[in-house]
This record gives structure tokens, C-alpha cells and sequence, in this order.
């Protein structure tokens, strides 16, 4: 289960990375984001569309600006992402 949240979370951060590569300087939208999540990282859509808001919800304006460019966001930033998209595959019951 470790390696399974492992690869989700570097395959979510492969479609963000594909999102701010693109050539157009507009921020995604949630449902293009969740949609090359799904694309690209073979998960549901709904883990999809929880790690879509734990972008916007989880970041501040200034480390968003710098992943939708592609770029790393700060250290806090990688930290509160990372948490809430290992909650976005954290079974509950």
C-alpha cells in the first residue's frame, strides 16, 4: 500500500508539472486538473478531484503560481500537499 500512495503522489506531481509546462499561461481549471490526474495517473476520479482542491486548498498563492510555472513550490508547501493528498488515499470507513 506504501509503494501504491508512492507512486500516486509522484504521478500527481507528473500532471501538475504537465499542467504548468503547457503553453498557455492560465492556470488550469479543477476539472482540466482532475482530468490529467485521471489521465495520467491512473486513479479514480475521485482521488483525482480530492488532489485537485488539496492543490488549491493546501498551497498559498505564491507556491501555486510557482508549480502551475512548473517550478517546485517552497518546502511548507511541498509538506501540506504531500498530507493532504496522502489523506486524498487514506481509506475511511
Amino acid at each position: 500500500m506504501v509503494r501504491r500512495r508512492i507512486a500516486v503522489l509522484f504521478t500527481i506531481g507528473l500532471a501538475l508539472t504537465a499542467c504548468g509546462s503547457s503553453s498557455s499561461s492560465k492556470a488550469p481549471t479543477r476539472d482540466e486538473l482532475v482530468k490529467q490526474i485521471v489521465e495520467s495517473g491512473g486513479v479514480s476520479e475521485e482521488v483525482a478531484g480530492c488532489a485537485a482542491d488539496a492543490l488549491f486548498t493546501s498551497l498559498s498563492a505564491g507556491d501555486l503560481k510557482l508549480v502551475m510555472a512548473g517550478k517546485e513550490p517552497s518546502a511548507g508547501g511541498k509538506t501540506a500537499f504531500t498530507n493532504a493528498v496522502l489523506d486524498c488515499l487514506t481509506p475511511t470507513s
